[in-house]
């Protein structure tokens, strides 16, 4: 089987070659696992954490409003550091679940 190459600018953006596609099927499919397994981590390490931390937590990735911690503090009746480490310490934690350091 002969494969043609056709040189210029291509009227697709995808792959032509059986190997092209295979290794963008791979790709998405590694990549969709990666973020299935990281939704996986979040909810499990969110799971664990007491109901003042998982406002924290709420407040600051899944809240409608984005607030700034400041005001998650203020809301959560705690100091601005606090709430600042105990969202450090989730990120961390997360990570960890996943096998990043």
């Amino acid at each position: 089987m002969d494969i043609i190459i056709v040189y210029g600018p291509l009227q697709s953006v995808e792959p032509t070659r059986t190997t092209e596609l295979m290794a963008t099927r791979l790709m998405t499919n590694r990549m969709l696992r990666n973020q299935e397994e990281m939704v996986q981590a979040i909810e499990r390490t969110y799971s664990k954490l007491s109901d003042d931390y998982k406002k924290v937590i709420y407040l600051k990735y899944w809240a409608p409003q984005k607030y700034k911690m400041e005001h998650i503090a203020d809301e959560c009746h705690m100091h601005r550091n606090t709430a600042g480490k105990i969202r450090k310490n989730f990120v961390k934690a997360v990570a960890l679940e996943v096998g990043m350091k």
